[in-house]
């Protein structure tokens, strides 16, 4: 079975609202000097909010970002426009926030990854692993570099034989 899943990345202000003012998330193609070509800047101390979505739908169980917990929030029904990509056929949203106070700044030509897991029903397991870099707070200027991120883009498949596992299979960035 294949699915369709996008992910969308929002700095949020310290009292967990849309930080309106913030520039946009910014991704840089880096080419292979990584183990991935496109990678997402971040600040450190900073709170994210992440929107989620998945065509056909699967309801979502829980979610981790590093291995923490957090809390997720059912947007299916409340904003079922949330992009394009989900305008045509009917699908599961999600949103959930994480910070990045436990992180430290990448240092020159270092990158991260950020592991998302996702938990569906059925317990099948969608792991994201996302390759950022954390730029101080001070270091804004470098943070916009790049590409405005609108959202990434996730083609999945259920192997036969395999229940529990969406692999991604391409993922493109917007």
């Amino acid at each position: 079975m294949s699915y369709t899943a996008s992910l969308e990345i929002r700095r949020l202000k310290k009292d967990g609202l849309l930080d309106e003012n913030a520039p946009k998330v910014c991704y840089k193609r880096d080419g292979q000097r990584f183990s991935c070509e496109n990678t997402v800047k971040l600040l450190v101390d900073t709170n994210y909010e992440f929107q989620f979505s998945i065509r056909p739908p699967l309801p979502l169980h829980s979610v981790s970002v590093q291995g923490c917990s957090v809390t997720i929030e059912d947007l299916s029904n409340a904003n079922a426009n949330l992009n394009e990509s989900n305008c045509n056929s009917p699908g599961s949203t999600y949103s959930f926030k994480w910070d990045t106070i436990k992180a430290e700044p990448d240092k020159r030509k270092k990158r991260s990854t950020l592991q998302l897991m996702l938990q569906f029903q059925g317990n099948q397991t969608l792991i994201l692993p996302l390759q950022v870099k954390f730029y101080k707070l001070e270091d804004e200027d470098h943070l916009t570099w790049g590409q405005s991120l609108n959202r990434i883009d996730f083609e999945c498949e259920q192997k036969p034989g395999m229940t529990c596992t969406l692999d991604v299979v391409k993922t493109i960035f917007h």
